[in-house]
């Protein structure tokens, strides 16, 4: 009974997809053992994207975003190639991760002048601006 009674709720809760929703009736069900991983968890990228806008850093360009977060997906979800032939690729994405850290770091104690950007191996002016956190 209480089963049917969530499952019939599931139609209700906002900021589901028809697949989120399938999930979560497949765990009321106990489906998969009635777990569901990080349903109400918000990506990887939506999560980026919100401290970007919150650090007020000029957005990345998409295509490399998108090659960033899939190595680092592969990475941390197991299937990620460690041959030395992806050694180098691997290194790069690192240094793009680096790179964001860096420019929070500086955000955050309110830095205003030249940055070395290891992503293109140059100085360039870092603007000082309030972050929104």
């Amino acid at each position: 009974m209480l089963r049917n009674v969530l499952n019939d709720l599931v139609g209700f809760v906002a900021g589901l997809d028809h697949d989120d929703r399938g999930k979560l009736r497949r765990a009321i069900d106990g489906i998969g053992g009635g777990h569901v991983s990080g349903l109400f968890r918000p990506s990887f990228q939506r999560s980026l994207m919100e401290l970007y806008g919150r650090a007020r850093l000029p957005l990345p360009d998409r295509d490399e975003l998108k090659t960033f977060i899939d190595e680092r997906n592969a990475v941390v979800h197991g299937y990620w190639n460690p041959s030395p032939e992806n050694a180098l690729p691997s290194h790069r994405l690192a240094e793009y991760g680096t790179n964001l850290l860096e420019k929070l770091i500086l955000r955050f104690f309110r830095y205003d002048g030249p940055y070395y950007d290891r992503t293109i191996g140059e100085a360039t002016p870092f603007e000082h601006k309030d972050p929104g956190w």
